[in-house]
């Protein structure tokens, strides 16, 4: 990248070596961008559509796709997360990453001590199914479960072995399309009434891939340098990383 050969070059050991070796002193942060970031005059906000790169925005902005960088650094969420996903990536990511199965139920398992722990085993009452348990939510009543045969359906109870006590199955989803929260007009809500997940009539479900993309939507409102400071600015900073 253009962007990094502003830095000075350093000699720099790596780790218990006794030979150092010739690298780009990344460390150095300008000032200039907490500057920018201070002055209003500089910046404006942009909203990134879909399927653009930062190349593409630089040089729908600038006329030049080389100034890529400054979204960056004018931007601290794309530094820690990274440029926003397409709506197919994002997806195939949350797939990925959520990759189980969720029995629902809107039993208390609060009240479940000792049984349908982590690592239990549970049995599905009408399908025969079976399947481990990874983790449970107990504020949203929710079972993930892996190594799953057969098929559980909505309704049926379920058990675990050394116990009489029975779970019925509200229903079963994907992982990434189980519940994340529940919201009030905006506002996240707590469902849980007397062990039992129990949200009201005007309590909106919000999905595991809700939540991502709600996070992936506020990666594309960025903050950029104006097109009649971009060189200006861009001289700038060059100039203070390799003072």
């Amino acid at each position: 990248m253009t962007f990094f050969s502003s830095f000075p070059i350093i000699e720099y050991k790596f780790g218990d070596e006794d030979t150092t070796d010739l690298f780009r002193n990344l460390s150095i942060y300008s000032t200039v961008v907490d500057q920018i970031k201070n002055e209003n005059s500089l910046y404006e906000d942009y909203q990134v559509i879909e399927n653009q790169r930062p190349d593409q925005v630089s040089y729908i902005l600038y006329n030049n796709p080389n100034f890529h960088w400054t979204f960056f650094l004018m931007n601290d969420n794309l530094r820690e997360q990274g440029w926003p996903l397409t709506n197919l990536e994002l997806l195939n990511f949350a797939k990925r990453k959520f990759p189980n199965k969720v029995l629902n139920t809107t039993s208390s398992l609060i009240s479940f001590t000792s049984f349908f722990k982590t690592g239990d085993t549970v049995t599905g009452r009408s399908s025969g199914a079976t399947a481990k348990i990874l983790r449970k939510d107990l504020d949203l009543g929710k079972l993930v479960i892996s190594d799953i045969t057969g098929t559980f359906v909505a309704g049926e109870n379920i058990e675990t072995s050394g116990t009489t006590e029975l779970v019925t199955v509200s229903s079963v989803v994907d992982e990434h399309l189980s519940v994340h929260h529940y919201e009030n007009n905006g506002v996240i809500v707590d469902v849980l009434s007397n062990g039992v997940p129990s949200p009201g009539a005007s309590d909106v479900e919000k999905t595991i891939l809700d939540e991502l993309n709600s996070k992936n939507n506020e990666l594309r409102r960025i903050r950029i340098i104006k097109r009649d400071r971009i060189n200006q600015v861009v001289s700038s900073f060059k100039k203070a990383v390799n003072s």
